[in-house]
Formats: structure tokens, C-alpha cells, sequence
């Protein structure tokens, strides 16, 4: 099924917007209103409208293979390094992942 590879290239687009929150907050903490804005909506945008298909066609049994998973957790990690290597705030998208799992667990979402 072709669905499957796309929601990897869904999971991955998630996750470089979930990791674009960190020069967004940066850019806009130190002055740079604009730009960070405009890199905060660009991160949403992006990041709801994966999120809105990769449910959609969740919703429909269609999952991503292991290797997106494994791809997306790899280019987090990478990507936290590299956000904190360059001195963003990379604590942004650890935090919000990390919260946003409590939330699945706390709430019995994530069995």
C-alpha cells in the first residue's frame, strides 16, 4: 500500500514542524518578531495539515511502517542536537513532545 510510505513523509513533516518551534521561540525572544512568526506559522500550518491527514487516513486503518517511526525518531534527535548545537532553544520540542505524551497517557489515549 503506497498510503503507508506517505504518512512516513506525514510523520516526518510533523516532526520538522514540532522541531521548527525552537528558532521560532528564539528568533522572537530575541527581537525578531517577524521572522519568528512567520516561522511559527509556517510550523503550524504544516504540522496541522499532516496531523489532519495522517488521522484521517489513521481513521481508515492505514498506519506508517516502523521505519518512519524510526526515521522520524532519528531526525528528531538529530535535530535537537542540531538545534542546540546552533543555539536555539531546543528544550522547546523536547518539552512540547514530552507533554504531549503525558497527555496521551494521563488520558488514556496511548495504550
Amino acid at each position: 500500500m503506497w498510503q503507508c510510505w506517505i504518512k512516513n513523509v506525514l510523520l516526518i513533516i510533523w516532526t520538522a514542524a514540532l522541531l521548527a518551534t525552537a528558532p521560532s521561540a528564539t528568533f522572537m525572544a530575541r527581537g525578531e518578531l517577524r521572522k519568528g512568526l512567520i516561522i511559527l506559522f509556517a510550523a503550524v500550518f504544516f504540522g496541522t495539515v499532516s496531523l489532519s491527514i495522517a488521522y484521517y487516513w489513521h481513521k481508515r486503518d492505514i498506519h506508517a511502517t516502523s521505519i518512519g517511526f524510526i526515521a522520524a525518531l532519528l531526525f528528531f534527535i538529530a535535530g535537537s542536537v542540531w538545534l542546540w548545537f546552533y543555539g536555539f532553544y531546543f528544550w522547546i520540542p523536547i518539552a512540547l513532545l514530552a507533554l504531549s505524551v503525558a497527555y496521551g497517557y494521563l488520558t488514556g489515549k496511548n495504550k
